[in-house]
């Protein structure tokens, strides 16, 4: 499967997608950007949160700073 439209997204939300496992990645069907929130995806219908380290989770819990940016991050 051809992953192009990870090209779409800006770097440091591809760097984060391509952290997931490849199941993963090759089976999602949504990612949500949302100020103030992290990374949403929809794997096979459940909404889950991506942490830094790429793995999945459905609490966000706290905010960091990233590039003079204020991203919401997951702790694993």
């Amino acid at each position: 499967m051809t992953m192009s439209w990870l090209e779409l997204f800006p770097e440091n939300v591809k760097s984060l997608l391509l952290k997931l496992p490849r199941e993963v990645l090759e089976g999602l069907e949504e990612v949500r950007i949302r100020e103030g929130r992290p990374l949403e995806v929809n794997n096979g219908g459940e909404f889950q949160f991506v942490t830094s380290s790429g793995r999945l989770t459905r609490l966000p819990k706290m905010r960091t700073s990233r590039g003079g940016r204020t991203v919401t991050d997951c702790s694993t």
